[in-house]
């Protein structure tokens, strides 16, 4: 590195900075104030992350509280993707020096069933919870599952994906708890409810799931109604 150019943040201006950028011969270059375009490279880049970002939370109906969690994701898939910057390989070969696999990637915010050890578990307890994929661990090549109900952030190579279903509620309770985690934004007709409370079975809004089920991992239960189990 010979030049490293940001704006005025008081991140990028403190001594222990200073000393290191003085010590490795790195030229420090800073920005004018309130001029993007004077940082095209970087401002561009983090437009485009931030384009990945708003879709995939859309995609996955989570809110924005999870924006973090996207960051992550879409950096992580943008460092194993084809860039103009380097031709013929992608950021991870340029910095590795050898081809990233892709055999691990899931669908970002796709439900998923995380395998809880027998030790952290009784005999009727399930031997799997339900979460929310929302990323990947880089230095222990692990899944990133969030439990939204219990609050906790699970890192697990044994997890069970279902790419197609979303991560629902399972009651009302549920549901009130799980409010600012996901999009509401299904609206019904007024003409439509009574033609709806009519039915027996009330078909769903396009993009809605079922109920995940969290007896699927339960102990005893014989065969797993899972799709596939991946490991990284």
């Amino acid at each position: 590195m010979q030049r490293f150019r940001t704006n005025g943040g008081g991140e990028y201006t403190s001594k222990k900075i200073a000393s290191y950028l003085k010590q490795e011969a790195i030229l420090k270059e800073t920005t004018t104030p309130y001029t993007l375009q004077s940082n095209g490279v970087v401002e561009r880049a983090n437009s485009t992350i931030f384009e990945h970002v708003r879709c995939m939370l859309d995609d996955a109906g989570l809110s924005k509280k999870y924006w973090t969690f996207a960051v992550e994701a879409a950096v992580y898939l943008k460092n194993r993707t084809p860039t103009r910057s380097i031709i013929g390989e992608t950021p991870y070969e340029a910095w590795h020096g050898k081809r990233p696999s892709m055999e691990h990637l899931r669908v970002f915010g796709c439900l998923a069933f995380v395998h809880i050890p027998k030790e952290k578990r009784k005999t009727l307890d399930y031997r799997a919870t339900p979460g929310i994929l929302v990323g990947y661990s880089i230095s222990n090549q692990q899944y990133l599952v969030y439990d939204p109900l219990a609050k906790a952030l699970h890192r697990s190579r044994d997890v069970i994906f279902r790419e197609d279903r979303r991560y629902t509620a399972l009651n009302a309770a549920d549901d009130a708890i799980l409010s600012d985690h996901f999009f509401r934004d299904v609206i019904v007709p007024e003409e439509s409810k009574e033609e709806l409370k009519k039915q027996i079975d009330i078909p769903q809004p396009v993009g809605s799931t079922p109920p995940i089920n969290r007896q699927a991992g339960e102990a005893g239960s014989g065969r797993h109604n899972f799709h596939q189990t991946s490991k990284i």
